[in-house]
């Protein structure tokens, strides 16, 4: 058994000192010579078969220290981390204090741990939401969108480029008369207005027709995702093939035929139902803002930085990961952003501390009132979990640790604690 000293620091921080006797540290260094001695090659020796003490007179002991102190301290690291009784929550700084041949070993682990909370109000809390309604403004909106989205594209006939038409052209780029990489295409489509390509390139397609030939003149803005080209002035030569327009359909019951309902006054219903049904989403998430808001404001906690930092490191990985997902790498969203894994990482703080506030306030009201989670709740929530992962249930269970399981029951507490307090507010 190791010597374990623990030390509270201020904001929310904390040190384990942790001794290990002389003989660890010897019998490590041992182990790591017995791993490697199919190494060490000395003349006068077979290979293999070179004595401890040998190498340690001609090298020094040093040789040893680095791999035995790695060993001791992911040895020692978990049982500390039972016996501190913290609840450690960023990945701790290691600071190798005493490190000798014949001596104990003595490390430091520097860490964040989960901070008190000191709750305010909670109860009852007075906030002020909207109510969600629909207008019918909105449910005409939604069917044009579902016009556009449905559109048939149609010659435009022997008229110029619309803004809205999509065009089929050639074009070549160039720089001070020099043909640039990636500047050159043939029979290439484009909306115009839909703002993908350079600034001022759609504005000056308007009024050309078909068969003509010109030039557009345009600035790479200062962030474009090439270096070479940011900034710089550039002339395309383009040729224009083909007009198409858009032509949408009338808004009434074949188009609501088409959508699959048999008029159109049933599929402004069902249009009605689904922003209703998004608008009361939309209300609840802000009810749920609100509360969450003031209570924070009347809470008192400490979190440490490295708290905060670890959030955000976690919020990138799982960017990286939903980008990986998509079959972009992030080396390759750095190219094309013009940003770094630090930025990002730095750009997640504010909200990183604002995730672990509402999640430490809740879980302060979830042990207040005494809220926990029934075996029911727990089964029917891996259940849900499962379909939505399309997993069969025992299979999705199986992939899961303790931990994971244990991770999923206190995050059903938290929402618990979130609708108690929501249902407990009071709304003007």
């Amino acid at each position: 058994m190791n010597d374990l000293q623990v030390e509270k620091l201020p904001h929310s921080m904390a040190k384990l000192t942790v001794t290990v006797s002389a003989d660890g540290f010897e019998a490590a260094m041992e182990e790591v010579y017995a791993k490697n001695r199919d190494t060490y090659d000395v003349p006068g020796f077979p290979k293999g078969e070179v004595p401890m003490d040998t190498l340690e007179k001609m090298y020094g002991p040093e040789m040893f220290y680095q791999e035995a102190a790695g060993l001791l301290v992911n040895l020692a690291y978990p049982e500390a981390e039972r016996q501190c009784g913290l609840t450690i929550v960023s990945t701790p700084e290691i600071e190798v204090v005493q490190m000798e041949k014949g001596k104990d070993f003595i490390f430091t682990e520097t860490f964040a741990v989960k901070p008190e909370v000191i709750l305010g109000a909670y109860r009852g809390i007075e906030i002020a939401v909207e109510a969600a309604t629909v207008t019918d403004e909105a449910v005409l909106a939604e069917l044009e969108a579902a016009q556009k989205q449905n559109a048939r594209t149609v010659d435009a006939g022997d008229r110029p480029v619309q803004v809205g038409d999509i065009v089929n052209m050639d074009y070549s780029g160039s720089i001070d008369g020099v043909v640039f990489e990636g500047g050159t295409a043939q029979g290439q489509t484009l909306e115009i207005g839909s703002r993908m390509f350079i600034p001022g390139f759609e504005e000056q397609m308007v009024g050309h027709r078909v068969g003509e030939s010109f030039d557009v003149s345009v600035t790479f803005p200062e962030q474009y995702h090439a270096p070479e080209l940011a900034g710089k002035p550039a002339v395309f030569a383009v040729t224009v093939h083909g007009i198409q327009e858009k032509r949408l359909m009338p808004l009434d019951d074949d188009f609501a035929k088409a959508a699959g309902f048999p008029t159109l006054a049933e599929l402004k219903a069902a249009v009605r139902a689904a922003l209703e049904q998004r608008a009361e989403q939309q209300a609840r998430a802000d009810r749920e803002d609100a509360v969450l808001e003031a209570i924070i404001a009347g809470a008192q906690m400490d979190i440490a930085d490295a708290m905060i930092q670890t959030q955000a490191e976690r919020m990138y990985q799982e960017l990286a990961e939903r980008m990986r997902a998509q079959g972009l790498e992030m080396e390759e969203y750095f190219r094309y952003t013009g940003t770094t894994r630090e930025a990002l990482v730095e750009q997640h703080l504010p909200k990183a501390e604002q995730m672990l506030r509402q999640r430490l306030v809740l879980e302060a009201v979830a042990q207040a009132e005494g809220i926990t989670v029934t075996e029911e709740e727990f089964e029917a929530q891996v259940k849900s979990q499962s379909q939505a992962y399309g997993m069969n249930e025992e299979h999705f269970r199986s992939l899961l640790t303790d931990a994971g399981l244990e991770a999923m029951r206190q995050d059903l507490t938290v929402q618990k604690a979130l609708d108690f307090v929501v249902e407990a507010a009071s709304i003007g």
